[in-house]
This record gives C-alpha cells, structure tokens and sequence, in this order.
C-alpha cells in the first residue's frame, strides 16, 4: 500500500483568485417594466365657471337669479322674480338647457348638478342672493294682482248685470231684478264697458251671449 499523501497546501496564487471571487459584487438583471402605450386624451371638460362665462349677459343674469331659488325651480317663480312675463324668459332658458348647465325634470327646471348650482349661487355678492331670497318670499305669500281688464275683471255683480243685458232687459228692468236703482245700474254698465274695452250694449250682449 502507497502511504496517503498530505492534502496539498493552497499555492498564493489561488488563495488571492479564490478572495478577488469572493469579493466581486454579483449583478442580478433588473426587472423590466412594460412599456405603457398612451391611448388618445380624452378632451378637458369645460369647467362651470368657464361654462358661465360663455353665456350671454341676460342669461348669465337670469341663472343667477334662479340660483337664489334653489337648485330647482318652477319657470312661473322665476319670471315673478325677474318682473317679466314667461315668454321673455324662452330665450334664455333654451341657452342655458343648450349648455347643460340646466335640465328640464317634469313641469320645472333644475341645475345640472349641486356643484353648478353651488358655483352660480357663488357669482352672485350675498346681499344680492339674500335680497332676492326675501322678495321671493314675499311674492310666493302675497297672492297675484287681480286682472283690470277682460271679463275675469269684472265683480260678481257686474257679471250678474252683463248676463241681463245678454237677456235684453232694460236698464231699469235689471235694477229691479238686482234690487238697485237705474243709476247703480248705469254706473256699473261705464266700469264693465270701461273693462270689457267695448262702448255700446249690442256689444255687451254679444260678449255675455258668447260665454253662456
């Protein structure tokens, strides 16, 4: 049998390769991302208060007005509030619905959204917005004018006489059958004729005829 042999020392070569190996830091690879492709932008929608700003000045005025009502609104209160009949109010109104800034919900009118509601309510100074807010209360307590002309204008009483008159009574027939004298009854008939825009009895007659 051959003796074993001693395991053979490290030669000073091999102990410096085997320490600069062990020394050099290791490079992992780096995850790549991937690439994200960006699809077309989707245009900015106008703010509100850009909206507003491309409103003609009576419409822009109108929402204002509207925005002290609240965020819905019935056409006939805004045109109370505006002092103005409803038919003065269609121009704007189309605007304002062709901006979308307003939407028709049934029988009455309502901002788009609380936010566009908020940002006109906010374009009006506070005392404006409070001042408006009394006279609207005042005019939803107060009830509506009677009307001066037409036949709606006229009393009980003169419609009790035009429909007499429509009958062919006399004047002094119709103060007996109403219990008044023949001058009450010629008083009466100047305020209905003054009413009714019309200046004779053919024309009264007629008028009371047509309404039966």
């Amino acid at each position: 049998m051959h003796p074993s042999r001693p395991p053979a020392r490290p030669t000073t070569a091999g102990i410096h390769a085997q320490n600069t190996a062990a020394a050099r830091p290791v490079t992992l690879p780096v995850p790549t991302q991937p690439t994200l492709t960006a699809g077309p932008v989707a245009p900015a929608q106008p703010t509100v208060a850009a909206r507003l700003a491309a409103l003609s000045a009576p419409t822009r005025r109108m929402l204002q007005v509207a925005s002290a009502i609240g965020p819905g609104f019935g056409v006939l209160d805004l045109a109370r509030l505006m002092r103005c009949g409803t038919a003065h109010l269609l121009a704007g109104l189309d605007e304002a619905l062709d901006s979308g800034l307003l939407v028709s919900v049934d029988d009455r009118l309502m901002f788009s959204h609380a936010l566009v509601h908020a940002a006109v309510a906010e374009s009006l100074c506070r005392p404006a917005a409070a001042a408006l807010r009394a006279e609207l209360a005042t005019l939803l307590t107060t009830p509506p004018p009677l009307p001066t002309t037409g036949w709606e204008a006229l009393t009980e009483q003169e419609r009790q006489i035009a429909v007499l008159v429509g009958r062919a009574l006399t004047n002094q027939q119709i103060a007996t059958r109403i219990g008044r004298s023949r001058h009450t009854v010629n008083y009466h008939l100047r305020r209905i004729f003054h009413k009714l825009g019309i200046a004779s009895r053919i024309e009264l007659a007629s008028l009371a005829k047509a309404r039966r």
